[in-house]
């Protein structure tokens, strides 16, 4: 009898779920659960489980609905009920999704899609993996990949005659074209939902319809058209209960009150909807608080406008911060810039310069201060399951197959032309069609195997930007004899925000088409433009061209007079932005020279990521590992003096080294020392070889070696706690950026696998004596005890460099570009550095060339 009163109750449950009756649903639903545990029918508990959790997340209790979800998953799992498992974790799915924990919900439906998959359930992977997935990468901003899955479904839905579904598609595409501008098309297709919706009798999704068409007629300026549809709009969801869409519908009804300047009305509905979303609902409280900034905006109250700017960047930041790769990170920020446009603009015109600086530091990469936040925390251990078993074997294939591919891809200067190089920089352009999809889905596949290996549930959060954490340990580190300068490029200039020990200032810089180019040229990292600009040859021969006019002028634009007129010697942290990353500051000249004869320069993707790095634990440990080759084959060109670098170091270090050379330089004994954990034994780490850089697939970035190439994407998995890894190898600070300023780099991976501090090149490094030499002076300083004030890289005082010191940057050698990527200035090798007597500069080991924060 108890479990047919229990059975019964869970009908009524569901019964008033589908009449939008939650409260009594819950009630009923959850005596029914108990009942049904009592009497050990745990498969229908699990069914009121995954009811109670649908019930929960139309009430935004997300957490309360993953909590019944996973015991319900759980249970099915243990029945056999595998797809009613895979259901469960489409409602998980679901709740991150409206959580905007987008990563966190692409998991879920990774796992789902495959049970369904499993059971060749071709219908539930379209209605629930692509449809659901489509919706992820719609609100990440990745627009093509969401309109792949969306239309797969949609062909589904067409031959099954699944019309509601069919509706649902249309209506995700619609908002994809609005988001691409293509307005008619946008329009077309909500029309062609709300006729779908209408005739499966679902007027609450049909409502939904109005409501974008009213977003799409407030963009196009027809109001009244835009106020019927609200209307409408707002009369069913009002009367079916719907708070989240109701608040959309306020969202939407105060943008028609902004453009109709009713702002007082603007204003109730603004602060109505944020009401609504609290704070369980980030993805839609910023847009709320970003009209609120605007309204305010319209009615002259700056100050008010700059407070609800800054609540809506920081929400943004919170959300980028529960992302895993770079183009998630790049194109979700792109999808909402507009954002950060209007609170700096509103920032710069109240010259509120700290505000500047907050958004700002917000708008740049994230993940890797996250990464580094979270550094000291692992995910739950777990058994590597089907799913990451299968990524694993697709990453293996899709890797043979891009090994197979890259030979005809490698691009090497005749000998006769050129010195040898120790890498080369794939042309994409004239790539196979064949390998560009390849590249792409390994590109996809890294991305889910980085998601997979490293999820975030549990992990601390990013604590935000602290100017007062920056500046203790800046004074620390050297008193006030420093200056950081941060850089953004807005729609309407080039921000640059400075700041010393005591200050913070701001500028802006309006650049002609004609800056523009030139800051371009100085900015482009081909061979012969380097050479040309910053060292007046061109393959050697001198060119008549006088770069001093020009060089003197960008010093000019991007380092402000306060900064240029310090007489004490101060290092600079500078931040760069966009193709700010390739532009060597230290290379500038003014009237008194060249900036590196008067400044120390240290490079940071973000002032709160340097911050972090100098106040991470340093490895105890001496150690260092070698790895070198010479020798590669048919791959490429032999490089003949690496050995001799190799030797050299063997021979300067003093602590215990171990040298893997030739074919024992191997892929395979590197990540089997790294699964052992021996790799963090060594705190320093040496690579001498060749490495190619894909701009078109950053994660296929790779340094070869004898047996197969170690990827950007194999670095990310690595542990290591290293002070120091030098890269002696081409172009290995350079790799793909985007909008967020998220950039993905050989170099870049080392800091998420572990180390402090990163020496790289910016371009091709000729493979000579001179490479050789300059490895060898860089350690020998370090065992001085030298004092690291670049980026990574050891400096001592004017004439301490040997015979580097005698040639001016103007006859430095070009092809010694090594630079370093640090993010730390204390992350050297001496605990201490040595006291600097003014007014001698510090000199950075690799003159006349360029650091990299990449």
């Amino acid at each position: 009898m108890p479990f047919f009163v229990a059975w019964s109750d869970l009908e009524i449950g569901f019964i008033e779920y589908r009449l939008n009756d939650y409260s009594a649903a819950l009630t009923h639903l959850t005596q029914a659960r108990t009942q049904l545990l009592a009497c050990g029918a745990n498969s229908d508990a699990s069914s009121c489980e995954i009811n109670l959790g649908a019930t929960l997340n139309e009430q935004n209790r997300h957490d309360e609905a993953i909590a019944y979800l996973e015991q319900a998953a759980q249970r099915a799992f243990a029945l056999g009920q595998r797809t009613k498992s895979a259901l469960c974790f489409v409602n998980i799915g679901w709740a991150r999704t409206k959580q905007g924990r987008f990563a966190d919900a692409l998991t879920w439906y990774a796992q789902a899609r495959a049970e369904y998959e499993r059971a060749g359930l071709r219908i539930q992977l379209a209605r629930l993996c692509d449809v659901n997935e489509g919706l992820v990468y719609l609100r990440l901003g990745q627009f093509a990949h969401a309109r792949v899955v969306l239309e797969r479904a949609r062909r589904v839905f067409q031959t099954e005659q699944l019309r509601a579904d069919l509706a649902e598609c249309e209506t995700y595409l619609a908002q994809i074209y609005a988001a691409q501008g293509q307005r008619r098309a946008a329009r077309g297709a909500l029309e062609k939902a709300h006729a779908l919706y209408t005739e499966t009798q679902q007027p609450v999704y049909a409502a939904v319809c109005e409501r974008l068409l009213a977003h799409l007629s407030i963009q196009g300026g027809d109001l009244n058209t835009a106020r019927k549809h609200l209307d409408a709009s707002r009369q069913v969801l009002t009367a079916a209960a719907q708070p989240i869409e109701t608040g959309l519908c306020d969202l939407e009804t105060a943008e028609l009150a902004l453009a109709e300047r009713n702002y007082p009305r603007a204003a109730r509905l603004f602060t109505a909807a944020r009401r609504r979303f609290g704070s369980g609902l980030p993805d839609l409280a910023w847009r709320a608080e970003y009209g609120l900034a605007r309204v305010a905006q319209a009615q002259g109250e700056p100050p008010q406008a700059l407070t609800h700017y800054q609540t809506a960047v920081a929400l943004i930041a919170q959300l980028r911060g529960t992302l895993v790769t770079e183009q998630w990170s790049n194109t979700f920020f792109g999808a909402r810039r507009q954002v950060y446009e209007h609170a700096l603009r509103v920032a710069y015109a109240q010259r509120h310069a700290s505000a500047l600086l907050d958004i700002v530091e917000a708008a740049k990469a994230r993940l890797l201060s996250v990464s580094l936040a979270r550094r000291e925390w692992r995910p739950p251990e777990k058994e590597e399951n089907r799913i990451d078993a299968a990524l694993y074997a697709r990453e293996r294939e899709l890797r043979g197959r891009l090994e197979t591919l890259q030979g005809a891809l490698m691009t090497q200067a005749p000998a006769s032309d050129y010195s040898v190089m120790r890498g080369s920089i794939a042309d994409s352009s004239n790539a196979l069609q064949e390998f560009q999809t390849t590249r792409e889905e390994y590109g996809r596949t890294v991305a889910q195997l980085r998601l997979m290996r490293h999820g975030l549930e549990g992990a601390p959060d990013l604590a935000p930007f602290s100017l007062q954490a920056l500046r203790a340990q800046a004074n620390a580190r050297w008193g006030e004899r420093w200056a950081g300068l941060t850089y953004f490029f807005s729609r309407e200039g080039l921000l640059i925000v400075g700041l010393d020990a005591e200050n913070v200032y701001a500028q802006r810089l309006r650049l002609s088409r004609q800056d523009k180019f030139l800051l371009e040229q100085y900015c482009d990292t081909r061979r012969d433009l380097r050479e040309l600009k910053y060292r007046g040859t061109l393959h050697g021969i001198p060119i008549h061209q006088d770069t001093a006019a020009e060089m003197s002028a960008l010093t000019e634009w991007l380092i402000p007079a306060a900064i240029r007129q310090r007489t004490d010697a101060p290092t600079l942290l500078i931040s760069p932005h966009g193709l700010l990353h390739q532009l060597p500051f230290q290379c500038l000249r003014d009237e008194q020279g060249y900036l590196l004869e008067r400044f120390g320069f240290l490079y940071t993707p973000t002032l709160q990521s340097w911050t972090q790095l100098n106040a991470a634990p340093e490895s105890s440990t001496r150690r260092m590992l070698l790895c070198g080759l010479n020798d590669f084959g048919e791959r490429a060109r032999g490089l003949p003096f690496v050995q001799a670098e190799v030797r050299a170091l063997q021979s300067l270090e003093k602590r215990k080294v171990t040298t893997l050379w030739g074919e024992d330089a191997t892929r395979a004994e590197l990540l089997a020392r790294n699964r052992s954990g021996a790799l963090r034994a060594f705190d320093v780490l040496h690579f001498a070889t060749h490495a190619i850089v894909e701009p078109g697939a950053p994660h296929w970035s790779r340094i070869l070696l004898a047996d197969q190439d170690l990827s950007t994407a194999d670095i990310l998995d690595l542990r290591l706690d290293a002070r120091l890894v030098t890269l002696s190898a081409c172009a290995t600070a350079l790799g793909t950026g985007g909008q967020g300023d998220e950039w993905v780099t050989l170099a870049r991976a080392f800091f998420y696998a572990g180390a402090r501090t990163v020496v790289a090149t910016q371009w091709e490094v000729e493979d000579e004596s001179a490479t050789c030499d300059l490895m060898a002076h860089f350690y020998q300083g370090v065992h001085r005890g030298v004092a690291i004030v670049a980026p990574g890289s050891a400096a001592v005082p004017m004439g301490g460099l040997c015979g580097y010191r005698g040639r001016s940057i103007g006859q430095a050698k070009w092809g010694c570009p090594h630079l370093a990527v640090q993010l730390a200035a204390r992350a050297c090798l001496s605990q201490q550095p040595p006291p600097i007597q003014p007014p001698c500069p510090l000199l950075v080991v690799g003159v006349g060339v360029g650091w990299s924060a990449m």
